[in-house]
């Protein structure tokens, strides 16, 4: 262990800060600049507040941080949004992370809380266009992309092709990759080769989708894919795939015939 000194405690400051004492260092941060000292002691005494269940007292620490003008920001924002969230208020929270994304374009982290809170609301719509912004941020990542091409297939949209084509430059034998790609290709197979395709696809696919406990999105899209396609596997996986929750009607009627 170190005692260490980080001298500015701006993005780069704060963060290499952070991480040296994640590693066990003793680390104080220093600067030189009083309003940004004042914005780190309100925001440490509300991270305490939430800590200790107190989410009345940090939610009133954040607010008067931020009517302060000087103390606003993006991490401020997202406090904000976490202790909001968790006093159940999920408008307020969506509104506070929408501004911290505001604040820091190239950040994630907010956009991923917006599509959680959009999924408990049941707003699907919500969910695909922030999905898509995401994967325009970060292109390496699989998560987005299997959770949009869930949405996607939910809401039968068109930007599942994009979807498909991202999470197939990251993980083309995924179960859920292999039925979205195999869907698309379907809606398109003209010749017996194509047909042929979509089948081996779907075959590959259905090893995973076919399990006892598989997960929901695996089971979710493969049972899409095989239902529109008109698999007769589907009549596996229709019956488990009409318990899972927030399915559109279009979704369920489709399932119903092969349940």
């Amino acid at each position: 262990m170190y005692d260490i000194t980080v001298v500015g405690t701006g993005y780069v400051g704060l963060v290499t800060g952070a991480c040296l004492a994640d590693f066990g260092n003793n680390v104080t941060c220093v600067d030189n600049d009083a309003a940004k000292v004042e914005r780190m002691k309100a925001l440490e005494l509300a991270f305490e507040q939430a800590s200790g269940g107190k989410l009345e007292q940090a939610q009133a620490t954040l607010d008067k941080l931020i009517e302060d003008q000087q103390g606003d920001g993006f991490q401020t924002r997202m406090t904000l949004a976490a202790v909001l969230e968790r006093r159940d208020d999920l408008k307020g929270a969506l509104v506070q992370y929408e501004k911290a994304a505001a604040f820091a374009k190239e950040q994630s982290e907010p956009l991923m809380a917006i599509i959680g809170i959009a999924g408990k609301q049941g707003d699907l719509a919500k969910q695909l266009t922030v999905l898509e912004q995401l994967l325009a941020l970060d292109g390496m990542s699989l998560e987005p992309a299997l959770k949009m091409i869930e949405v996607a297939v939910l809401l039968d949209d068109k930007r599942l092709a994009q979807a498909v084509a991202r999470a197939n430059a990251i993980a083309p034998l995924h179960p859920s990759v292999l039925a979205a790609t195999a869907l698309l290709e379907h809606r398109s197979a003209k010749t017996g080769a194509a047909k042929a395709r979509v089948t081996a696809l779907l075959d590959v696919a259905m090893k995973t989708a076919l399990l006892p406990e598989v997960a929901d999105d695996v089971l979710l899209v493969s049972a899409v894919a095989a239902a529109e396609i008109g698999d007769p596997r589907a009549r596996d996986l229709a019956p488990r795939a009409l318990k899972l929750p927030g399915l559109p009607d279009r979704v369920k009627k489709l399932l119903e015939k092969h349940a």
